[in-house]
């Protein structure tokens, strides 16, 4: 009996140790953590952005024009990450092809455009010119080849 609550009481503090470390890493590793460094947590959260515009796209019931929020965010943080880094990373070139692709998905609807939608596609727009006036070599298919090239150098 005084063995099963030794064993217990142990299960206890290693799980307890556990979780602590745990926490330390969250707070050490994290995004917001202290040992993340500010282009880190521009790029990151810039993917996180470039993947809420994908997955807008992917819903069976895909709002027209969705995003007026996501593309001024979206700015602030391409525009944040140009003041310490230059915008040829794997993360630009995700937004960049996100943007092709909702302005594709928009131009394929042939709508008429009223002033807030005009305000979004100019926003759009605008961001894919900053992507593109600072940025070596950008073009839809490239953050493909470069995803490929990651993969293939991790084999």
């Amino acid at each position: 009996m005084i063995k099963k609550i030794i064993f217990i009481f142990l299960k206890v503090i290693k799980l307890i140790f556990e979780y602590f470390n745990d926490f330390l890493d969250f707070c050490f590793y994290s995004n917001n953590g202290l040992y993340t460094k500010k282009i880190n947590r521009l790029k990151y959260s810039i993917l996180i952005e470039a993947h809420r515009i994908e997955k807008g796209l992917v819903l069976p019931k895909t709002k027209i024009f969705f995003g007026e929020k996501l593309f001024e965010n979206l700015t602030n943080l391409i525009i944040e990450l140009l003041k310490i880094n230059n915008l040829n990373c794997m993360e630009v070139h995700k937004v960049y092809n996100a943007l092709n692709t909702y302005l594709n998905f928009h131009m394929k609807k042939k709508i008429n455009l009223n002033q807030n939608q005009k305000k979004i596609f100019e926003k759009v727009l605008n961001l894919k010119k900053i992507i593109e006036e600072n940025s070596n070599k950008i073009s839809p298919e490239s953050s493909i080849k470069e995803n490929n090239e990651i993969l293939s150098i991790q084999r």
